[in-house]
């Protein structure tokens, strides 16, 4: 059932998302010195806000029944995104104090590729539907564009290290969700 999918789902990110939620508690209680930065919680509400995009989707999938091989690509999905949520805030605070800007630039490698991977996932999965319905893939890649440039935005983000160029890939990346969550406010 499709129920049972969501609840499972729902505990895979509901983990992720309260690993990050205490993270940032930690962070925001530390007695430690905290040198603040823009850039990583920025990407930790990237974050939050694709997983709720993610669980929406599957929360409003018509569907009363899956079967496991249906579910398993979404769960390589949802693996892979609770991996990058658990990584967007840090887990501990050293005695000496944690510079978030440094935070960001050791992880940012890891978190990049981890969300490039998921949505090469995604596009990987819809690609071997349209195939094995017989369908033309490159019409497929020809319609799917948006999706393509996002990807190799985030590809490049891994490897950005110029804080000007961050900023302008995450606002163009926030554009996505925030505009997903405008529709879907009304």
């Amino acid at each position: 059932m499709m129920n049972q999918a969501l609840v499972f789902a729902s505990i895979i990110l509901g983990v992720a998302i309260s690993d990050q939620i205490l993270s940032l508690h930690r962070l925001l209680r530390s007695e430690a010195p905290i040198k603040w930065h823009w850039a990583q919680p920025w990407f930790a509400l990237l974050v939050l806000q694709l997983n709720v995009m993610i669980w929406w989707g599957m929360a409003g999938h018509e569907s009363g029944r899956i079967t496991i091989g249906a579910f398993l690509p979404a769960l390589v999905v949802l693996i892979l995104l609770a991996l990058l949520t658990v990584s967007t805030l840090p887990d501990k605070i050293p005695e000496k104090g944690l510079d978030l800007a440094e935070y960001y630039r050791s992880n940012a490698r890891y978190q990049w590729l981890l969300l490039s991977a998921a949505t090469a996932w995604l596009i990987l999965v819809d690609l071997v539907r349209v195939i094995s319905h017989g369908n033309d893939p490159l019409i497929f890649l020809s319609g799917r564009k948006v999706d393509l440039s996002v990807l190799a935005i985030m590809i490049a983000m891994a490897f950005i290290r110029r804080w000007w160029l961050v900023a302008i890939g995450l606002a163009l990346l926030m554009a996505g969700p925030v505009g997903w969550l405008s529709r879907s406010v009304s």
